[in-house]
């Protein structure tokens, strides 16, 4: 009678697992070589004193992008022009590789916008509570956001990114370090569900609860009887 308690009790929670849930992913990255830097504080990047002008780095930054709908301004004041604001439920994590050595920072305050309109470009702007992280790409008529659009952004431009040219500025307490990248690269990776059982599924389910029922009612009954006799 265990037996056939555990075994109902495996076919009916095995409905239930699923696949979790994962995040949109919106990945932006350069690189190259560092125009400039230095070390006088704590660093992961060398102790005070270390020069890191010169080195090569790489930048990838990381967000979710679902998490800005209907959250920015786009086309407002001015209309060539959009604003996302970075919080604590929205965050951006980006992870500096300087001479083969990583660290991974996180920002709950910041920005990123987009312009067009004949000065088309992308920036960031970051500040806590990581250190301050600035930067400006694209070079005049080059950025066309909308695929094509030439005077007003919209959001899902921020996943369609398509840049050359730029700067940016790192500078947390205890180094900073600053490049002119030639390009700048995104891609978009589109979130997933978690499993939903078919109907067929459901019902397999129901029995399996119902053979569980049937036979603790089952058991209770023979205890009952050997109880009495």
């Amino acid at each position: 009678m265990k037996k056939m308690i555990v075994a109902a009790l495996l076919a009916s929670a095995s409905g239930f697992v699923s696949t979790p849930a994962s995040a949109a992913q919106q990945i932006i990255s350069f690189g190259g070589v560092l125009d400039y830097g230095s070390v006088w504080g704590t660093s992961p990047f060398g102790t005070p004193g270390t020069q890191l002008g010169g080195k090569a780095y790489s930048v990838v930054m990381s967000y979710d992008p679902t998490l800005f709908a209907n959250t920015g301004t786009c086309g407002s004041v001015p209309s060539t022009q959009c604003n996302f604001t970075f919080t604590a439920a929205r965050p951006m994590t980006a992870t500096f590789t300087v001479d083969g050595v990583s660290q991974e920072y996180t920002w709950t305050s910041g920005e990123f916008y987009l312009s067009a309109g004949g000065n088309d470009q992308f920036g960031f702007n970051f500040d806590v509570p990581a250190g301050s992280f600035s930067g400006s790409f694209g070079d005049g008529n080059s950025f066309y956001p909308n695929q094509g659009s030439v005077n007003t952004p919209i959001f899902s431009d921020f996943t369609n990114l398509a840049v050359t040219g730029g700067t940016f500025q790192f500078n947390p307490n205890g180094f900073g370090f600053g490049d002119s990248p030639s390009t700048l690269s995104a891609s978009y990776t589109a979130g997933t569900t978690g499993a939903v059982p078919e109907p067929a599924t459901w019902a397999m389910m129901i029995l399996g609860l119902g053979l569980v029922g049937g036979a603790l009612r089952a058991r209770r009954r023979q205890e009952a009887a050997v109880t009495y006799a």
